[in-house]
């Protein structure tokens, strides 16, 4: 049995999904970013792939982002937690003024990190800087 497990990857890996305790941590893939741009909303693939989904938009530099970061990686000690992260730094992709456009005017949000969530697929929750404690209350789940 595997406990406790952080997982990051820039594409699925279904097999390892039905183990208990895995938070898998991904990368937004240019694509999935261009079909939510295109579309006003991330595909299937990304907001169904668990019962669980977070997505964080945020920039490299920003100081609160690390420190969410930091605390997500103690989530690996959680055996309980079924959640699927995936991980936007816009700042260092190509497309990063039309991501900041979309993201700002579509979402409606102009800070960071910011932090949709995601529960059978369907928007359950926005925020910007939360606790960990936080961010799993959103799913009603706790620390």
């Amino acid at each position: 049995m595997v406990v406790g497990v952080i997982f990051f990857s820039e594409t699925p890996i279904s097999s390892l999904q039905s183990w208990d305790g895995l938070i898998n941590r991904r990368k937004i893939t240019e694509k999935q970013a261009q079909e939510a741009m295109a579309k006003g909303e991330f595909g299937e693939e990304v907001i169904a792939s668990r019962k669980h989904v977070a997505i964080i938009l945020t920039q490299s530099w920003c100081h609160q982002w690390v420190s969410l970061d930091r605390s997500l990686d103690s989530l690996k000690q959680k055996r309980e937690y079924e959640i699927d992260i995936y991980e936007l730094e816009y700042d260092k992709v190509d497309y990063f003024s039309d991501f900041l456009r979309f993201k700002e005017n579509t979402f409606r949000n102009d800070l960071i990190p910011y932090v949709r969530y995601y529960t059978d697929g369907k928007l359950v929750g926005e925020t910007n800087y939360v606790s960990v404690t936080d961010f799993l209350s959103i799913f009603d789940l706790s620390s």
